[in-house]
């Protein structure tokens, strides 16, 4: 394999991880689809949907390509550890409900640049 063939085989995944991520947008985001009833006024209307949805996608919504095979079967018989994104960071321990997320306080900024972003 050249070099040229190995950059093609990349550039092609990156582009079919990219057009799957906003299929998945699209799915959860009507904002975000040709031809439709929802819109936002303000673009930071959009902004705060998009992170909603981005937030729902990480920490509430478990995902079959990050499960993990359990050694024994559990209690229940599931053979299968559900993940979300957050877990398979190490950002959470569990699979968190839409009311805890939606009830989570972010704490203030701790710097003039974290602020700015």
């Amino acid at each position: 394999m050249d070099l040229c063939e190995g950059c093609r085989k990349m550039t092609l995944r990156h582009y079919l991880t990219d057009q799957r991520s906003n299929l998945t947008s699209r799915h959860s985001n009507g904002r975000l689809v040709r031809k439709t009833l929802s819109h936002s006024k303000k673009k930071a209307y959009l902004q705060r949907h998009i992170d909603l949805e981005d937030a729902i996608y990480n920490f509430v919504r478990p995902h079959s390509a990050l499960k993990l095979k359990l050694r024994q079967p559990a209690a229940h018989g599931r053979l299968w550890q559900q993940r979300t994104p957050a877990i398979a960071a190490g950002l959470t321990d569990h699979i968190w409900s839409l009311e805890e997320l939606l009830s989570y306080c972010l704490p203030p900024p701790s710097s003039l640049s974290e602020r700015t972003l």
